[in-house]
């Protein structure tokens, strides 16, 4: 199912201000979609976030923060950095209130949060004009 949101969040892909030239080839979809995005990176999500793309954040981010265990690694970063990723994506998409539920995630999860953490949720409350 993550994929299926992963690959639907790709596809839509076009109504992005930001270029596709940016973007990892594996969210550039061929003619078998975005295949790629099973060996999604750090760096593939990051960009996805500078561009506030929350869906797709959300839908690569989700299940794996779901399935990993607290002292694990998720796209070779740690738990702190992957949700920081998701802030980012919240943050540069205007969301102050899908910031506030992540971070909430966050805490609720005992996540260490960090300097960038609450630079985050500050930057999405100014993009937001809250």
């Amino acid at each position: 199912v993550g994929d299926r949101l992963v690959l639907a969040a790709c596809l839509r892909r076009p109504s992005m201000s930001a270029s596709r030239a940016q973007l990892p080839s594996a969210c550039h979809p061929g003619p078998v979609g975005c295949a790629g995005f099973a060996s999604a990176s750090s760096e593939h999500v990051n960009t996805l976030a500078e561009m506030g793309d929350v869906a797709a954040v959300e839908a690569i981010l989700q299940p794996l923060l779901n399935s990993t265990p607290p002292e694990g690694l998720i796209l070779g970063v740690n738990r702190t950095v992957a949700f920081n990723l998701g802030l980012k994506a919240f943050a540069n998409a205007g969301d102050l209130q899908g910031a506030e539920r992540w971070h909430s995630g966050m805490r609720e999860e005992m996540v260490r949060l960090n300097s960038k953490t609450f630079g985050k949720l500050a930057e999405a409350a100014a993009k937001s004009g809250k």
